[in-house]
């Protein structure tokens, strides 16, 4: 290995012109000198020294001086252009002027040897070129082209120059410059005025060796000491782990000595980090680039159909988002309803829960029985199923309508429809006579759903039992074609027939209720009690049946409305019934399905009215087809039905009625099924009725136009007479036969006399009578083709035309009348209901919407003062509007409620919105 002194670098050295030495030494003192273009200087080979004052002359045979150059990788770059950059800027004749260093030359002088020099040296105007000078320029562009460049020579810098390079580099460095300037240190290439002219020089990590490598290496290899026991081993390690922690402390340590060489190394470091992730080229002048290709401007009109396009696209999904908070409020109220509404339900069923329990002997909050077994003890089938059970086993409970019950209500509905199409209601004997063979029917279904909603079950005993009551059904049909009010001998068998029939049909529910007492009389004695006490009063009631059949055998001693004791009984039954279900546990209809029951019944009576709709349609729309008047009448019923459902099934009880208020909620449907069946036979008549006028004035209007100027031919007149009459197509087979003989009559006779006589003829009266005759009869057969007939009582033969007139007029007279007093009843049955059903939650509001119906009640019952003055009644019912005044009177009613219903969740919705904010 070489010494230390032999590896010392030797101090770098920088070319000059010798003539330029040698001025320097001979004069110091300021001297302006005119560069000479001719003289062609030669190419420095030397490089920057940091000594100071050193030079290097490009001397072959000496070899102590060593050109190095330094490995800065940004730096070459950087010098290159900082040199082209000060040629550039410096002025042609500045080339060779040198500079004043030190500080005896900081000063100019203004000697007269230097003036006299300065203004000789100074022409004022630019010497003549001779033609040697001429001829040795060397014509650069002829010989290489005009590619060719000549660069000017660079100006040597000296020391003072260097000294402030340096210090400038040094203060950048402290002020922790990441990027170097331009101005960090000074070009001394030729070559590099242009960077096209150039190839950029390779980055590379490989520096030269400092003089100084492996310096301090020594202290890190082992000089071959092996440590020998635990001890020894113990002190290595401790004299390592001590040179670590030195090492470490000395590497975060850092001495002031150190920040220029840490300085320039993190500067190294920067460039060469910036050069490996590629922003090493960041600082190289931008050239311009080709200006990209530069698109037409948009049309107008594009942009206005795609601005529209856009905006009805945002306007419809505005319009969706807007409906669909609509919606979502909407919801959110009715959920809020709601859930007031099963809060309330939830509530009354724990208190009901706790009162059976309570009835059960259970304690409020015993967990002795779970919910499982509560139902499993329930019924008659899981009795004596766990013995070890101390609770009470309840009976079993349907929640909806088995088949064979709502098969049983199509019984009921089949003898309503029979005995409605054998009688009609035209007189109050014959509303009465209704009236109880309705209640016959009624009753006899009350206390056998009564049973069935308790106790019914699916077996073969069970199945033996309800068909004997369907036969029970079809008995009653067959004798209720001869019901009357009255006993007579003629249907004396009707009444024997109904008695026993009742007889029986009680006889078997006491039998149905003994069987289910021997049941109940080990696991519910309280029950098996009170269940004891009904069948005994079917068997009572059933023996009571059986003494009035042998009574109506005997009708000659007794009144003729002795069938009015079965009502008597009726109400005995529906009373001991009901009282014993209340007081006995276990036996309540609280949890029943009696209210499903009750509204089928009524759904199936509506849907009778439906049917009575389609009679109209086949009665007046049949023979003529379709009319303006027809429809009219027909819209009429069927919306008046279509109310009146809705007004019934709004009032269904949403939650379960308390104990009484179950009772009395049963209890009324028996008269409101009377009114309702009345309500809907009426609005069949008064729609017949209005039929019936409108014909009727049609052939008014065909008499008076044979009458009238200029009169036409009496064989034409009578011809279409007779095809107003024959268009009426009336059904002479249901009672218009004697009315058939005498219209056929009346108008053979009529070519006989003048149809329309002057008063010189003397035979005005008679055409006049035939007039009227033709037109009573026709009358007399329309109503009875519509089944609309005056009581048996009125012989209508012998009867002239103006009384026939008025023995109908009486008829509708008194349809008038029940109707609206039908109407009437049924409002205030509605105010009942909605007051028992608990509409509305808030007690203001159940008041108006009763109020509502009352009021509305009472205003239908105004209607009946009217039947006084018999032109206005006439007027009234001839008119269309007696089909809608029900109708407008239940469309008010249930725009109230609703209103209501808004402003009940309006108000639920506000406090809930308030409590929310609050909370």
């Amino acid at each position: 290995m070489s010494s230390y002194f032999a590896n010392r670098r030797k101090p770098r050295k920088i070319g000059g012109d010798e003539d330029e030495n040698d001025a320097d030494e001979q004069d110091t003192g300021p001297v302006v000198k005119r560069p000479q273009p001719s003289k062609v200087k030669p190419k420095s080979k030397s490089r920057l020294t940091f000594g100071p004052g050193g030079t290097s002359m490009t001397d072959d045979g000496d070899e102590e001086s060593e050109v190095v150059l330094p490995k800065r990788q940004g730096l070459a770059k950087r010098a290159l252009e900082k040199s082209a950059l000060q040629r550039s800027l410096t002025p042609s004749g500045a080339g060779g002027v040198p500079l004043r260093v030190g500080p005896e030359q900081d000063r100019p002088s203004y000697s007269q040897d230097y003036l006299k020099e300065l203004r000789d040296s100074t022409p004022s105007t630019p010497k003549p070129t001779t033609e040697n000078e001429s001829e040795k320029t060397i014509d650069v562009a002829a010989k290489f082209g005009e590619v060719m460049q000549v660069s000017t020579p660079a100006a040597i810098p000296t020391d003072a120059e260097i000294r402030e390079k340096k210090a400038r580099r040094a203060r950048l460095a402290k002020e922790q410059a990441v990027v170097s300037t331009e101005q960090d240190f000074i070009s001394l290439e030729d070559h590099m005025d242009d960077d096209d002219d150039r190839e950029e020089a390779k980055d590379t990590r490989l520096i030269r060796d400092d003089e100084d490598f492996a310096e301090g290496f020594d202290e890190f290899v082992e000089d071959g000491r092996i440590s020998l026991g635990r001890k020894a081993e113990k002190e290595q390690k401790k004299k390592q782990r001590d040179a670590m922690r030195e090492l470490i402390n000395d590497a975060e340590g850092i001495s002031e000595e150190e920040d220029s060489d840490l300085e320039e190394k993190a500067a190294y470091e920067a460039s060469q980090t910036r050069a490996a992730m590629g922003h090493g080229d960041r600082d190289r002048i931008e050239r311009p680039k080709t200006p990209p290709k530069m698109t037409s401007l948009p049309r107008l009109t594009s942009c206005l159909d795609r601005l529209r396009l856009n905006l009805a696209v945002m306007e419809k999904s505005k319009a969706q988002m807007v409906g669909r908070m609509e919606e979502l409020r909407k919801e959110k109220a009715d959920i809020a309803v709601r859930e007031v509404e099963i809060q309330a339900l939830i509530k009354e069923a724990g208190d009901n829960y706790e009162k059976l329990k309570q009835e059960a002997g259970i304690t409020p909050g015993s967990e002795e029985t779970t919910a499982d077994e509560f139902a499993n003890s329930r019924g008659l089938e899981g009795l004596g199923a766990s013995d070890g059970d101390s609770n009470a086993p309840r009976l079993y409970r349907h929640s909806e309508a088995t088949p064979i019950e709502l098969f049983f209500d199509l019984f009921f509905v089949a003898n309503l429809s029979t005995f409605t199409a054998t009688h009609e209601i035209n007189n109050v004997e014959a509303l009465w006579a209704y009236i109880g063979f309705l209640g016959i029917i009624w009753f006899t279904w009350l206390q056998v759903t009564l049973f069935d909603i308790r106790f019914a079950r699916d077996s073969i005993f069970e199945r033996i039992c309800k068909a004997l009551q369907l036969a029970a059904m079809v008995g009653f049909a067959s004798a209720g074609s001869r019901f009357t009010t009255r006993v007579r001998a003629e249907n004396v068998w009707a009444f024997q027939s109904l008695s026993l029939i009742l007889a029986g049909s009680r006889f078997l529910l006491s039998v149905q209720y003994t069987v289910n007492t021997v049941y109940l009389w080990r696991r519910m004695p309280p029950a098996a009690k009170g269940v004891s006490a009904i069948a005994a009063t079917h068997f009572v009631s059933s023996l009571m049946y059986l003494w009035m059949f042998y009574a109506f055998r005997q009708h000659s001693g007794l009144s003729p409305y002795i069938w009015t004791v079965w009502f008597v009984l009726f109400g005995i039954e529906m009373w001991v019934v009901m009282g014993t279900s209340c007081v006995t546990p276990g036996l309540g209809l609280q949890d029943t399905h009696l209210n499903v029951r009750m509204g089928l019944l009524t759904l199936i009576i509506i849907g009778e009215g439906v049917i009575a709709v389609t009679r109209i349609v086949n009665k007046t729309v049949g023979p003529g087809g379709w009319t303006k008047w027809s429809f009219v009448h027909i819209l009429g019923v069927t919306t008046s039905v279509y109310f009146l459902w809705q007004a019934y099934f709004d009032l269904s009880p949403r939650r379960a009625l308390g104990k009484y208020s179950q009772q009395i909620w049963a209890q009324l449907h028996f008269p409101f099924h009377v009114v309702l069946i009345l309500l809907l036979e009426g609005h069949q008549i008064l729609a017949l009725s209005l039929d019936i006028t409108l014909k009727l004035r049609y052939l008014a209007e065909t008499i008076l136009w044979a009458c009238e100027e200029p009169r036409p031919r009496p064989e034409h007149a009578i011809q279409v007479l007779r095809t107003t009459i024959a268009d009426m197509e009336i059904d002479y087979s249901r009672g218009g036969l004697n009315a058939q003989v005498a219209i056929a009559r009346i108008l053979d006779d009529l070519p006989n006399h003048p149809l329309c006589p002057t008063n010189r003829t003397g035979q005005v009266p008679v055409t006049r009578d035939m007039l009227s005759d033709l037109v009573g009869n026709v009358t007399a057969a329309l109503f009875s083709s519509m089944r609309l007939m005056p009581s048996n009582q009125t012989d209508t033969g012998h009867l002239s035309s103006d009384q026939l007139l008025r023995t109908y007029m009486e008829l509708l007279e008194f349809v008038y009348v029940y109707y609206f007093v039908v109407a009437s009843l049924a409002m205030f049955f509605f105010c009942a209901f909605v007051y028992l059903a608990h509409r509305h939650t808030r007690r203001i509001y159940a008041s108006v919407s009763v109020t509502a119906r009352g009021i509305m009640g009472i205003l239908l019952a105004s209607l009946m003062s009217w039947s006084r003055h018999f032109p206005l009644v006439y007027s009234f019912m001839t008119s269309p509007a007696i089909l809608y005044a029900f109708t407008f009177i239940l469309l008010a009613v249930l725009l109230v409620d609703r209103t209501l219903d808004w402003y009940q969740s309006r108000r639920e919705f506000s406090s809930r919105w308030r409590q929310g904010s609050v909370a």
